[in-house]
């Protein structure tokens, strides 16, 4: 299918953006479930309808449908909730004075149950999360998900290949549309 998607980019460009996504869905440190999960989470918060129907593709051929994807698009979704609001903390912090977060900021008071007990599991609630954080470019998120997936033992392998994923999908919101 990845093939169809980009039979009207035939430059060098485009089989470039082609290749690097086959590779991380299908020949990376990620499983073809996994890298499919992320990138509907990826492809859910660019609005990306080509690449969402891709993972759409890949994830049902491999009898998953239904809630967890549903879930994937909406972890993206708070993903972008939290990766906003913590830039804004960020960038508070940094350009205080002091550097110092005022006290009235402390509590981000967002809820965020949903990242508790996913229906697809901690492990690919967190890959999406992380990748999504690169994608939104969250500093604070990045660290935090990259943490937790170590804690996980996800090896920083697929972490990287997590991020390398995540800058593909930007480059394919670039030229699918």
């Amino acid at each position: 299918m990845i093939d169809e998607v980009f039979a009207s980019l035939d430059t060098a460009i485009g089989r470039d953006i082609k290749l690097n996504l086959k590779k991380f869905l299908g020949e990376s440190d990620l499983s073809m479930e996994e890298s499919g999960l992320v990138l509907l989470g990826l492809a859910a918060s660019l609005k990306n309808k080509k690449l969402e129907d891709l993972a759409r593709h890949q994830l049902e051929s491999f009898g998953l449908g239904g809630e967890i994807l549903e879930e994937a698009k909406q972890a993206a979704a708070l993903m972008g909730l939290m990766n906003t609001y913590y830039r804004f903390r960020y960038m508070v912090e940094e350009t205080s004075p002091e550097h110092k977060l005022p006290d009235e900021y402390r509590v981000a008071g967002l809820r965020m149950n949903g990242m508790l007990k996913p229906l697809m599991g901690k492990v690919a609630f967190e890959q999406i999360a992380f990748a999504v954080s690169v994608l939104n470019g969250c500093k604070n998120c990045i660290a935090a998900h990259e943490k937790t997936l170590l804690d996980h033992q996800v090896p920083k392998s697929k972490i990287h290949d997590l991020a390398r994923l995540a800058s593909v999908a930007k480059a394919c919101d670039g030229i699918l549309h």
